[in-house]
């Protein structure tokens, strides 16, 4: 991954304080996040999608709906009603109208699609960030407000390098934006390819274009809670300037213990150029 450096943008809360001063992130699970729509899957349309390709595939995946492998939360009603459904799509197929068709294999597809999701979902945590490549990111008033406490907390630059360094249980990947969410068709492509590990184009990493502001990078970890990193991993904090002074002073006063080369600047709105600019503390 071509990504150096990667900002979070947090309120100042005591437990922000905490995970400065015990050197770790934070791992939350993905019923967490704020997107309500996160994972969400598009079912087939007979209009848009090639409705054999959907029906080889689905035939080519019998023995494994029925070795009890890749959907492996269903029960066993579940399942059989799966392969009923396909026995008569197998019978039927070449005189079924298509939106027939659809309807009836969008079932099928429903039930890979979903549990797939849902068991990535039950099992990775993630810690949220954005890409810091360009200043520009630091400087978004949309994300000072939503995230850094309107304007009153901090933001993070962590050195991705040294945040993964000795975490092989770490994965980062960038998030997909695209205000379509991803078919059914392709998650179980995705299935059909031997269930590799690559998240890359799995929806729990995919977004709609709307989120695109956030440029968002995630760690995935099987791991939920603190994950601990060496004193090399923060570069740098901006403290917006609504944050009470007592804070921004116990902040730095932590952060320049535990992290002796991390730099400081002040978060300011510039009414004349009506933007937001750091100085140095």
């Amino acid at each position: 991954m071509d990504i150096e450096k990667i900002c979070k943008f947090r309120t100042g809360s005591e437990r922000d304080i905490e995970a400065l001063h015990g050197q770790y992130i934070w791992f939350s699970d993905i019923e967490s996040l704020n997107d309500p729509f996160e994972g969400r899957v598009k079912l087939i349309d007979s209009t848009e999608d090639d409705i054999e390709e959907c029906h080889a595939l689905l035939l080519s995946m019998r023995k494994s709906i029925e070795a009890k492998i890749l959907i492996d939360n269903i029960n066993d009603d579940e399942r059989e009603l799966i392969l009923n459904v396909l026995t008569a799509v197998e019978e039927n197929f070449s005189d079924v109208d298509k939106s027939v068709f659809s309807k009836s294999i969008n079932l099928i597809y429903k039930y890979f699609a979903e549990s797939h999701i849902k068991q990535v979902r039950d099992k990775a945590n993630v810690f949220s960030a954005s890409n810091a490549k360009s200043i520009e990111i630091i400087k978004n008033p949309v994300l000072w407000g939503t995230y850094g406490n309107s304007f009153s907390g901090m933001c993070i630059i962590y050195d991705l390098r040294e945040l993964l360094k000795g975490r092989e249980e770490l994965y980062p990947i960038s998030v997909n934006y695209d205000r379509k969410p991803i078919k059914a068709l392709d998650v179980v492509k995705m299935l059909s390819l031997a269930t590799n590990t690559n998240y890359n184009d799995h929806p729990i990493i995919t977004k709609s274009a709307d989120w695109q502001h956030e440029n968002e990078v995630r760690l995935l970890s099987f791991k939920k809670g603190a994950h601990y990193h060496n004193e090399k991993a923060i570069q740098e904090i901006y403290l917006a300037e609504r944050m009470p002074s007592w804070k921004r002073e116990a902040i730095i006063n932590i952060a320049t213990n535990k992290y002796p080369n991390c730099k400081f600047k002040i978060a300011c709105y510039d009414e004349i150029t009506d933007a937001i600019v750091f100085n140095n503390i």
